[in-house]
């Protein structure tokens, strides 16, 4: 591609729609990074941010920006000749332009399958993971992905039909970690504009048209009944993304308060205090809590995104005893009058707790403890094994067979606690 052609595509704007309106906080990013990952499929999105980031390094007239573009491109082998007809325009673009291309091939099919989870999920996964590596491979790099305003949007309407709190109807945030979002702010018709003004050749992915998958169905189907009601429903959107991420940032501001003055040692916290604070900023104390200890630990869990082991948490901590896993080797427990700091082992039954208590030193705090399992003796995990599930005892494991069942026995104590009161 010819300088003229870039210099064009780079800088000129439609006189009908502002282009790139990305917030101070995502260029200071771009402005320290060595590396960016540009997560490019090819479509209209994900080629006006690429030509968007080749601006930023053609114009550097004062030198801010110095990070070298990496192309990352994930053919999933859903569509056939059409994925490697994408596979190849992207690698066509990376030579013209002299860009670094990485590629992954992977059957999303097979890996649904696999993962038990949907085909959009699991080729999601599989790309976020793709991109972690890269990052990993190239030092101080941002990963830089297409998502939209429109995206956003049509993310908020499948986090409300699951079920979701602020943080799924906040949506795709701009920022997340090393992930940046530029384009978040434009609407799937701006990116097109640009490219058609511009003439930058992008391809269309026939699977957009397929009803079969939940995204397209609220593309299709309700967006148009949206722009009906108000033609101008984007921006709305947009006022409504921006007036809510500032009440959650807002709660997490509370949530980090609370927990800091109920911290008593690392990965032990004061359940009188944590009691006293209402669920909505003691749940975002609970996630935060798990996902810290997950980053120390190097550990991956869906816990904190699970509406129903938070729950579970919460109930816990309102009677003053239980135990929940986060992973296959961490737990969070919750003991009465006991300050436990690290114990390397599965948790106990009661029985094994009062042969621990006797030898520990009681405390008059109540607490939160996580730790890692390890290996125990073959007579305690015996013991372990032959659990009753029927008992609720202070440290009762939970897992996939038992879960139900634990709400029943929680429920049961809650309303034995409730009538004691009345």
């Amino acid at each position: 591609m010819d300088n003229n052609k870039l210099n064009k595509s780079c800088f000129c704007l439609g006189k009908s729609y502002n282009l790139f309106p990305v917030s101070k906080e995502c260029i200071k990013f771009l402005k320290e990074a060595k590396h960016v990952i540009v997560g490019v499929s090819g479509g209209s999105d994900s080629m006006a941010l690429l030509y968007y980031l080749l601006n930023l390094i053609k114009n550097n007239n004062k030198l801010e920006f110095n990070f070298k573009i990496i192309v990352a491109h994930v053919n999933h082998l859903l569509r056939g000749e059409e994925s490697f007809r994408d596979e190849n325009f992207v690698r066509k673009v990376c030579e013209e332009l002299g860009l670094t291309l990485e590629v992954l091939r992977e059957n999303i099919k097979e890996k649904s399958k696999k993962f038990k989870r949907g085909i959009e999920e699991t080729a999601r996964l599989i790309r976020y993971n793709f991109f972690s590596k890269l990052s990993k491979k190239y030092s101080n790099s941002l990963i830089a992905t297409a998502h939209t305003l429109t995206d956003a949007i049509e993310t908020m309407f499948l986090n409300l039909t699951r079920g979701s709190g602020l943080n799924g109807i906040c949506s795709i945030p701009e920022l997340n970690g090393n992930i940046i979002r530029p384009l978040i702010n434009l609407t799937k018709k701006d990116t097109e504009n640009y490219c058609n003004f511009n003439n930058i050749n992008y391809v269309y992915d026939s699977s957009n048209g397929s009803l079969k998958y939940k995204r397209n169905l609220v593309r299709h189907k309700i967006l148009p009944i949206l722009k009906d009601i108000n033609s101008e429903y984007e921006q709305a959107f947009k006022r409504t993304f921006t007036l809510l991420k500032e009440d959650l940032k807002c709660l997490e501001f509370f949530a980090k308060e609370q927990l800091e003055k109920s911290k008593i040692s690392n990965n032990v916290y004061n359940l009188n205090i944590l009691k006293k604070i209402p669920n909505a900023l003691l749940s975002r104390c609970i996630r935060t809590i798990v996902s810290n200890f997950l980053k120390e630990s190097s550990e991956c869990s869906n816990f904190i995104s699970e509406y129903s082991q938070i729950k579970l948490i919460l109930n816990y901590i309102k009677i003053g005893y239980g135990t929940i896993t986060i992973t296959k080797n961490t737990y969070i427990e919750i003991l009465n009058d006991i300050h436990v700091n690290y114990i390397f082992d599965p948790p106990l039954e009661k029985t094994e707790h009062n042969k621990l208590k006797s030898v520990m030193t009681s405390s008059k705090s109540k607490t939160i403890k996580k730790s890692k399992k390890s290996k125990k003796s073959s007579e305690l995990n015996k013991t372990i094994h032959n659990r009753n599930n029927n008992t609720l005892s202070n440290n009762h494991l939970l897992n996939e067979n038992n879960f139900g069942n634990t709400l029943n026995l929680l429920n049961n104590e809650l309303n034995k606690i409730n009538s004691k009161k009345d």
